[in-house]
């Protein structure tokens, strides 16, 4: 039976609590003043960053199983009961304190109600959401990657060619949830935890706009719930966007490059760490506003852009904040980047363990640019149109009406706060998705957005926010110059997603009694059921290569089980494309499988169905002339395996298929 809805709702609940308890643990241990006050959504995604930090290690000793993981999550909640139980006790140390004690309403009343509201509605309908699963993704890869975690302890799939990249930062999330849940709890971190964070970091930025201010404030938080997602699977999408958010409110705490202590860059290094287990293509941004900044710092304290006297002359800020500008400018630029080398040598050492597993697995410590196991016929980046055609392509993304709106928002940048900071978010936010979708450029206009989405969100909600929040008056003349701008922007953004976000809120509200009661499973649970009956016929400990629909059934603690999600995308040595069934069967032996598990390619799902790979409608040249060929040859070549080997066992629409090409012709 489907693991039933409230038990994993709290769990949810347990787990999110852990990640407060491990943000205000981190927060306690740095103790700078700058971190005094920085709300519960920027330490939640800390505690996440700590959690994903420490799963890494686990998983690179093949320790993260449920076991390990249910304890790494208790004691981030008892930690966190402990904390709050302080705010019941007032204590006379004021280190005791958590973040937060102090009220952090801007007191605007039932709009902050309704904001709550809200991310409480959203949080809730994300335990059982029903839409926005990919079979192709999900069922066959996405959702079997956290039961191999929760089972093996790690994620070692050297045939999966999604798994090439990814370090795993989503998928362990997921399988913190699976503890007690199961596959249709996959959507958990997306749409419940990085709401959750995204909110709150949202709500405490926007503390400081005015009272007189207060419907645009609820509508800048707002948009949040607003902007459509462009989800079409449980991968992570508004969690990299609070990783990428929460970096940015960490640098705009930090203190002066020269003053500070190695233990203040701790927080930021495992934020870019931490954002770089969730998905490779969020590396470019993180890693471009860390290293950008300074640049801008160095060139906005010069006295190009400061008061500054000695025209020309970059200045630096002395202990009391105040400007030097006799400062050299290799000093100047040395104490520019005092911050990156640190930050930077801080989020490998952290990523260490999740190279090790990528390496374990996949034969790369990052990919890209390490090509490891990966088959470069399928790294697919460009259009046959070539250079040219892609960023023509990608400049036309940037003109589309979704796009536009939110790089409207980077325009506000001129009215930030921390300056330097937004100058480099702004830059690197817009020319990191104008790259994203050149390299992407096999995919159709729209798929630019999906890409781009977590890198361009919380950059432009922080701009709106720091906008409104601005210290300068807000009195006319003053008022024309910062509000219009801010009215305009959200004015398009709430006229471009409003439709969208009045159904995705009649569909949460609508789905929640069918997720109360369902029962149940995500596909026909003849299929999972068929996966474990068909491993009882097998040797405990042998090895299984697997091409079936739902790899998620499988007990991989039982045998020793690696998927095939595109078959040849992946693999150890080359691949026997083209070079019959008996080639497969003797490459198979040589990597140490004893069986195959696959589905019949006639009646299977999608990915797996021949007739598919045939007559393949997708816009994309590469998945017919590409990956078809692969698909339809290693469909062709199993089947004639097993027409003539032994096909010890069948089940639903799989069958078990012993290898011995000695019985081949």
């Amino acid at each position: 039976m489907h693991p039933a809805y409230f038990p994993v709702f709290f769990w949810s609940l347990v787990i999110f609590a852990s990640f407060l308890g491990y943000g205000e643990i981190l927060r306690r241990w740095i103790n700078r003043r700058e971190f005094d006050d920085i709300g519960w959504g920027l330490t939640a995604a800390w505690g996440m960053a700590v959690t994903l930090a420490l799963g890494g290690l686990l998983m690179a000793f093949r320790l993260a199983k449920a076991q390990n993981l249910t304890v790494l999550v208790l004691v981030g909640a008892a930690a966190a009961a402990y904390f709050a139980t302080q705010l019941l006790v007032p204590s006379g140390n004021s280190k005791s304190k958590i973040p937060n004690s102090k009220s952090s309403s801007s007191g605007f009343g039932f709009s902050s109600l309704l904001l709550f509201a809200l991310a409480a509605l959203a949080f809730a309908s994300s335990i059982m959401w029903p839409l926005q699963i990919d079979p192709n993704d999900d069922v066959v890869c996405y959702l079997f990657f956290p039961q191999k975690i929760l089972q093996t302890g790690t994620l070692i799939e050297p045939f999966n060619f999604r798994r090439m990249g990814t370090y795993g930062g989503q998928a362990l999330l997921q399988a913190l949830v699976m503890i007690v849940g199961g596959e249709r709890n996959g959507h958990v971190p997306d749409r419940g935890f990085g709401i959750l964070m995204l909110f709150g970091m949202l709500l405490h930025l926007s503390k400081g706009i005015p009272r007189s201010l207060g419907l645009l404030r609820f509508f800048a938080v707002g948009c949040l719930f607003f902007i459509a997602v462009p989800r079409i699977n449980t991968g992570s999408h508004l969690t990299g966007g609070a990783m990428i958010l929460a970096l940015i409110l960490t640098l705009s705490k930090l203190p002066s490059p020269a003053w500070a202590g190695w233990k203040a860059y701790l927080a930021p290094a495992l934020l870019v760490a931490a954002t770089g287990s969730l998905r490779m293509t969020y590396f470019l941004c993180i890693v471009g506003i860390v290293a950008f900044e300074p640049i801008i710092r160095y060139w906005t304290s010069s006295g190009n852009f400061a008061s500054g006297k000695e025209r020309g002359r970059p200045a630096r800020m002395d202990k009391d904040g105040g400007q030097d500008a006799r400062t050299p400018i290799g000093a100047a630029l040395m104490n520019a980047f005092a911050s990156v080398f640190p930050i930077a040598i801080g989020s490998l050492v952290i990523l260490i363990p999740w190279m090790c597993v990528l390496w374990q697995s996949n034969g790369t410590p990052m990919f890209p640019p390490f090509l490891g196991t990966i088959n470069p016929e399928f790294i697919v980046l460009g259009n046959k149109g070539g250079a040219i055609f892609d960023a023509a392509h990608a400049l036309a993304y940037l003109f589309t009406p979704d796009a536009l709106a939110l790089i409207f928002c980077l325009g506000l940048v001129a009215f930030a706060g921390n300056r330097p900071l937004a100058y480099a978010a702004a830059t690197v936010a817009f020319f990191v998705s104008w790259y994203t979708s050149y390299k992407f450029g096999v995919a159709v206009l729209s798929e630019g957005y999906r890409y781009t989405f977590p890198m361009l969100m919380p950059v432009a909600l922080w701009m709106v926010i720091s906008a409104l929040s601005s210290d300068e008056p807000k009195e006319a003349p003053p008022a024309f110059r910062i509000l219009l701008p801010v009215v305009l922007v959200l004015g398009l953004l709430l006229a471009l997603n409003l439709p969208n976000a009045g159904r995705e809120l009649g569909v949460q509200v609508e789905s929640l009694p069918q997720q109360i009661y369902s029962r149940d499973p995500l596909v026909n649970s003849a299929l999972t059921k068929a996966d474990r009956e068909l491993q009882k016929y097998t040797p405990p400990g042998s090895k299984i290569f697997a091409a079936v629909d739902t790899p998620y059934g499988f007990d991989f603690s039982r045998n020793e089980i690696y998927t095939a999600d595109f078959p040849g995308g992946s693999a150890i040595g080359k691949w026997p494309l083209f070079q019959g069934p008996k080639a497969l069967a003797k490459y198979l032996l040589e990597q140490g499988f004893k069986y195959i598990i696959a589905s019949d390619f006639d009646n299977a799902m999608l990915l797996y169905t021949r007739k598919h790979w045939r007559e393949h409608q997708r816009p994309e040249w590469f998945f017919k002339e590409v990956n078809g060929k692969y698909f339809l040859d290693f469909m062709d070549n199993v089947d004639a395996i097993a027409k003539n080997g032994r096909v010890v066992a069948t089940a639903a629409n799989l069958r078990l298929i012993e290898l011995n090409p000695r019985a081949l012709p």
